[in-house]
């Protein structure tokens, strides 16, 4: 084989894996941001998720209040309100103190 053929042939070669890197290179980070955004995504419809859990609960709560007595009476003794003959009871946690830790062992040393 002639050397002119071989040195064509290597620089196409060449030319070729440039061209694969060179295409790598330009669409991986595109390809990286759209997987972060991918990410992001998925994070926001879960918060949306969670917000539409928290109206639709709400929602439920504002019917109840509004059609159920007994759901506002309840209501009511749970934020501490009471009717004029009712008697409210509030209890509070007692706060136990710990255990006093473990003094050291008394060592005698003597100095002389």
């Amino acid at each position: 084989m002639n050397i002119w053929q071989i040195i064509y042939r290597s620089t196409w070669v060449a030319l070729l894996a440039l061209m694969v890197v060179g295409t790598i290179g330009m669409f991986l980070p595109k390809w990286r941001e759209y997987n972060e955004f991918k990410r992001r995504k998925a994070e926001a419809e879960d918060r949306i998720r969670v917000e539409e859990d928290m109206v639709r609960i709400l929602q439920t709560r504002q019917q109840r209040f509004l059609s159920d007595p007994d759901f506002v009476v309840q209501v009511a003794h749970d934020l501490g309100l009471a009717r004029s003959n009712e008697v409210v009871f509030k209890y509070r946690e007692e706060i136990v103190p710990a255990a006093p830790a473990a003094a050291p062992a008394a060592t005698n040393h003597r100095i002389r």
